[in-house]
């Protein structure tokens, strides 16, 4: 496996991929959030949290703290010199959308980039095995390529155990956060072994987050099958 890097006519999504999975965005109120960005690459679906402060919005975001404000319906959020290493390119963030209910629409910006977004409030619930009990198909995004792995998986309380092929996989279930360890995975495309780490948010069956290997890391998509 390799870095991950996009062309340069995709920025733009790598960016806004970042900025999603690891920051609070949106909510009327408090919650993980199921959001889609529209972009020229295609639509990027993610999870995200948000924690609010009267009508004062913010959340960490690779390090860099987004603010904004939420009142009358309408969420207002930005980073003003936001910088991407992956996108190689510094500009500011800016996200505008309307809430309604469980739902929000309404538009992203970064730099020259920009396009629609809209989603959906998770409903709230305490985050149980039985969830995530069963087959994932993750998809790690690679420089090298979109690599697929399967992995089977159950959870006894926080705890994670399972397998991949002959590989046996360890990890925890926390909070909607699931986390797997693949223990000395060998990978043909670096030529040697390392622990294989993949992390993200669970919304129903669907997961993302970020995978890492040794120096090496990137994003990855999943879901659970029937």
């Amino acid at each position: 496996m390799h870095p991950t890097k996009f062309p340069a006519a995709r920025p733009v999504l790598l960016a806004l991929f970042l900025i999603a999975a690891s920051s609070g965005l949106l909510a009327g109120v408090d919650g993980t959030w199921n959001l889609v960005f529209l972009t020229e690459a295609g639509d990027r679906p993610v999870s995200i949290t948000l924690k609010s402060d009267g009508e004062n919005v913010s959340g960490p975001m690779m390090n860099q703290e987004m603010k904004g404000t939420f009142r009358d319906g309408k969420l207002s959020l930005k980073i003003p010199d936001f910088y991407s290493p992956e996108a190689g390119m510094k500009a500011e963030f800016a996200l505008e959308g309307v809430v309604t209910g469980d739902k929000v629409a309404g538009t992203w910006r970064f730099g020259d980039y920009t396009g629609a977004m809209k989603g959906t409030l998770a409903a709230s619930s305490t985050a149980e095995g039985s969830d995530v009990n069963g087959v994932w198909n993750f998809l790690l995004i690679t420089e090298a390529g979109d690599k697929p792995r399967q992995v089977d998986i159950r959870v006894s309380g926080e705890t994670v155990s399972g397998k991949s092929g002959e590989l046996p996989v360890t990890g925890s279930f926390k909070d909607g956060v699931l986390t797997l360890v693949l223990k000395e995975f060998f990978s043909p495309d670096a030529g040697f072994a390392a622990d294989l780490k993949l992390t993200g948010k669970v919304s129903g069956k669907q997961i993302a987050g970020s995978w890492s290997f040794g120096e090496y890391s990137g994003t990855l998509t999943g879901a659970r099958g029937e």
